[in-house]
């Protein structure tokens, strides 16, 4: 069964990206999610979720997009810029790198996850299709 959803959350957006990353975060934890010290959120990024949990010293660059369910980013990890990732389950390890410009996601089903080890590395252009 596949689930309709929009890719990228143009309310979210509009609300949010053009924010710098320490008001960002302040209104993120406002909102419940748990935002680990030192976290930075690029301007034009966005994060949206129910569950959202993103470690200490995390880096997500600018014109990202992170939409899922339950998102889990662990210490140290970085995004790179023009990331898109929209799935319903998204787990990133501590210390992975993705880099720019990758696409995680495609048609939704009720168990599409996207799950990441510890210190890994997904090169730029990198397309991961969820289903």
């Amino acid at each position: 069964m596949l689930i309709k959803k929009t890719k990228i959350p143009l309310a979210h957006v509009a609300m949010f990206a053009w924010m710098p990353s320490f008001l960002k975060t302040r209104i993120y934890r406002a909102k419940g999610y748990k935002i680990g010290a030192g976290v930075k959120i690029g301007i034009g990024s966005v994060v949206v979720g129910r569950e959202v949990e993103i470690g200490p010293e995390a880096r997500i660059a600018p014109l990202t997009a992170i939409t899922g369910d339950s998102v889990k980013i662990g210490p140290r990890v970085r995004i790179g810029a023009l990331t898109v990732m929209n799935t319903k389950t998204i787990e990133i390890g501590e210390g992975t790198r993705i880099n720019n410009m990758v696409v995680v996601g495609g048609l939704q089903s009720v168990r599409s996850e996207f799950r990441m080890g510890h210190n890994c590395i997904l090169m730029e252009w990198s397309f991961i299709n969820t289903t």
